[in-house]
């Protein structure tokens, strides 16, 4: 078992009135308003990012109070840990969420917390394609939006186009990153796949499974890079990549530890290049996700998984 990471902390109150008047007005804690009706009052406040949940009991302080941990795959945290001996909860759905619970060898109790299988994007297209017709009044402009049409009049260009001079500036980065690339063609679209997968981009998973195959990635593999990494096996090269990438979407740097492997595996000017990919393909993610740009004919999605590729975290 490895777990993502303290998905939140639950503690018991008598009266929430007085529990929000000191968590909330004195601590500055907020009232999140995405806790689904349970049978017990309570309320869940964010503390900069990390969850606090109040559970209102009238037993003694304490039972209720527990902390949960973030898994990526409950069914097989469920069964690793039964396998050992542990007593642990069946799984049970709570809104979007799965939950079970065990208790350390002291009783207290232990949540095991896993994450919507995929987060929400727009249904619509919020942002629609430029046309032709469309093309800008300079020159400069006009020749750039000519261009995109003719390299093929994919989806994610023309919508970019409808601002030229950030379609300009965006393609001449992406250009550069793939012409002086420093890593291997699978290595790059390692970066790239696990990029759109932990920002959920299908578009940008869609479309880059295509090139998949050339770079040597298989149908397994790509499977697994939609998954958590300790849910896989991965060889020592391709699995520090992909922990990097993880670590720059989730903590918005690569962890010493990480960088440590990365060094000892790639120059300085690579490190770079990994660092940039990333965080371009981030950009356009959240650009293509903002604005719900559908995918192209022809284009898969997500890739078969069983059990579901879960949320990242």
């Amino acid at each position: 078992m490895q777990p993502l990471g303290i998905d939140h902390v639950g503690l018991t109150v008598h009266d929430l009135d007085t529990a929000l008047e000191f968590y909330v007005g004195l601590l500055g804690l907020r009232v999140r308003d995405d806790r689904p009706e349970f049978p017990v009052a309570g309320a869940w406040l964010d503390a900069g990012g990390q969850q606090v949940h109040l559970i209102v009991a009238d037993k003694e302080p304490g039972s209720a109070t527990h902390f949960a941990l973030r898994v990526g795959n409950l069914d097989a945290v469920i069964g690793e840990l039964r396998g050992a001996g542990v007593d642990v909860s069946d799984a049970m759905a709570v809104a979007a969420s799965r939950q079970a619970f065990t208790t350390d060898p002291f009783g207290n109790s232990i949540e095991l917390h896993q994450r919507p299988l995929r987060a929400r994007r727009p249904d619509v297209v919020r942002i629609p394609p430029a046309e032709r017709e469309d093309a800008p009044p300079t020159d400069v402009q006009r020749e750039l939006f000519t261009r995109l049409a003719d390299d093929g009049a994919l989806n994610v260009r023309m919508t970019v186009a409808q601002n030229p001079g950030v379609a300009q500036g965006f393609r001449a980065l992406a250009t550069e990153l793939a012409r002086t690339s420093r890593l291997s063609k699978r290595t790059r679209e390692l970066v790239i796949l696990r990029t759109a997968w932990r920002a959920q981009s299908v578009y940008e998973w869609s479309q880059h499974q295509l090139t998949a195959p050339d770079a040597g990635i298989d149908t397994e593999e790509l499977r697994a890079l939609a998954r958590e990494l300790e849910l896989s096996s991965w060889n020592a090269d391709d699995r520090v990549v992909l922990a990097a990438v993880d670590e720059l979407c989730t903590l918005d740097c690569i962890t010493d530890a990480t960088w440590s492997e990365l060094a000892a595996r790639f120059d300085e000017p690579t490190l770079v290049e990994i660092t940039f990919l990333v965080g371009m393909y981030r950009m356009l993610a959240g650009f293509l996700n903002s604005a719900g740009v559908a995918l192209d004919e022809g284009l898969a999605g997500w890739p078969a998984q069983e059990p579901a590729a879960p949320l990242p975290a």
